[in-house]
């Protein structure tokens, strides 16, 4: 029987019960809307700065998955941060990005999600315009808040971030390209094929042991979550050429709290440290709401 968890881990704090939700809050709201607090942070409005370093030749930006150990929230702790990006095909300068943020000391707790439309892949800079960037809220009642991104390159695989949510900038760190992920091959659907179990990611909390199937025309089945049940549900080779898949779902139920919303994202699979494959997927709907599934694949 899967296990139920809602509630938001963060790293170990030294508090009282009857102050663990103002901490949630406290923290969360920092890393999302900048609401306080956060040494160095700037009330910039706009696009990120994106003149190119003296002496420097910006690299053109890739589709694919990086990954960042050095980011941090706005109070200093620190994160793990995953971008993606995906063009709408092999010769298009536009696409999608999307962001995950997991506290570094409490790597299972539900990630910050980010999202918008991004231009420029393929160049020198890529960027997400001003109010298109969308940081998708980890409480069911939050609204999502706005902002941009601008992407640049110096490094071969690694990533120069300029990212403000609500008008402050965020601390994205260095993101390098997974290493572990051969993006030049065509996505193969058998990659996909059988039972994949982890954890799945929602405002409001999370199901540590919840189970995907993919068939071999890549649909999905998945169980009932937090009253919601998943339709309509279909994953896809991404036009980009790169080796990810775009994947696609809607969520019913009258009690479901994300009812009536057709999410779509992006799908990938990497390799552990252990060997291990592990699908990652991202997926947001035009009304703020994000879901995320972290998994592995059984009988391996």
């Amino acid at each position: 029987m899967a296990f139920f968890r809602c509630f938001i881990q963060l790293p170990q704090l030294a508090l009282p019960a009857s102050w663990r939700a103002t901490a949630i809050y406290l923290l969360t709201c920092s890393l999302i809307a900048g609401c306080g607090g956060g040494g160095g942070t700037s009330s910039v409005t706009g696009n990120p700065d994106t003149a190119p370093t003296p002496g420097v030749t910006n690299l053109n930006i890739k589709s694919g998955v990086y990954v960042a150990n050095d980011s941090k929230d706005q109070k200093g702790n620190a994160t793990e941060l995953t971008l993606i990006v995906n063009s709408d095909s092999p010769t298009s300068t536009n696409g999608r990005f999307y962001g995950l943020q997991f506290y570094a000391s409490s790597p299972d707790s539900t990630p910050v999600i980010f999202a918008g439309p991004l231009s420029g892949i393929g160049t020198g800079t890529a960027s997400v315009d001003t109010n298109t960037m969308t940081g998708f809220a980890i409480f069911p009642n939050s609204p999502p808040e706005q902002g941009s991104v601008s992407i640049t390159s110096s490094t071969q695989g690694e990533l120069k971030i300029k990212a403000l949510l609500a008008g402050t900038e965020l601390k994205w760190g260095t993101p390098k390209a997974d290493s572990n992920i051969n993006f030049d091959s065509q996505p193969s659907s058998s990659a996909l094929h059988g039972a994949w179990t982890g954890t799945l990611y929602f405002p409001g909390g999370s199901n540590s042991d919840f189970s995907i199937n993919f068939s071999q025309d890549l649909t999905l089945t998945a169980p009932a979550f937090y009253y919601c049940q998943f339709v309509s549900e279909k994953a896809s080779a991404s036009p980009s050429g790169k080796n990810l898949f775009n994947i696609s779902f809607a969520v019913t139920n009258a009690n479901c709290s994300f009812r009536n919303q057709t999410f779509s994202g992006i799908a990938y699979i990497t390799t552990t440290v252990d060997g291990k494959k592990r699908l990652q997927w991202v997926a947001t709907s035009s009304d703020g709401k994000g879901l995320s599934f972290k998994s592995d694949l059984k009988n391996q």
